[in-house]
């Protein structure tokens, strides 16, 4: 599995799990799409047809799970945006080596990011959503170990 298919199959992940409700929809509409490149929250309300509640609680969530990063102003709101290196996504290129979690597909970097032993294993995950459902059940996240020796590539065929 490759190319357009491994990535439908990670964004496919990361919208299960971080893009569940309309109002996550509607706010990553605004931060993905959009001509701005800082919103705040009572922007997203407003294009999103959202209550400034619901949009700062997602965007509150989305900073925790490193999707978007926020910024305050001396004398403003908080102000919103897209993580430039969540573009991997959508096929961008990624610079860091970081570890994926398990549930959603995610790359993570954060520093101190929720982290869970299995088998032997540490995990890191995104947010502690994330980590609450491998907690509950590890063997559906998580990947089978790659045998010692084991060759990297397509079988071959003779």
């Amino acid at each position: 599995m490759g190319g357009a298919t491994e990535r439908y199959d990670v964004w496919t992940r990361f919208a299960r799990v971080h893009l569940s409700t309309p109002s996550e929809r509607a706010v990553y509409q605004d931060l993905v799409g959009a001509t701005p490149d800082w919103w705040s929250a009572e922007e997203i309300a407003r294009t999103g047809h959202l209550d400034v509640q619901d949009a700062e609680h997602v965007l509150a969530g989305f900073v925790r799970a490193s999707i978007a990063e926020a910024a305050r102003d001396d004398a403003g709101p908080h102000r919103y945006r897209w993580r430039a290196d969540m573009d991997y996504l959508f096929g961008g290129f990624v610079e860091q080596d970081a570890p994926v979690d398990p549930v959603c597909g995610m790359l993570v970097f954060a520093d101190g990011a929720p982290t869970s032993a299995w088998e032997g294993r540490t995990f890191t995950f995104c947010s502690s959503l994330c980590r609450a459902a491998f907690v509950a059940f590890p063997a559906s996240f998580a990947p089978s170990p790659e045998p010692v020796g084991a060759a990297s590539g397509p079988p071959l065929t003779p």
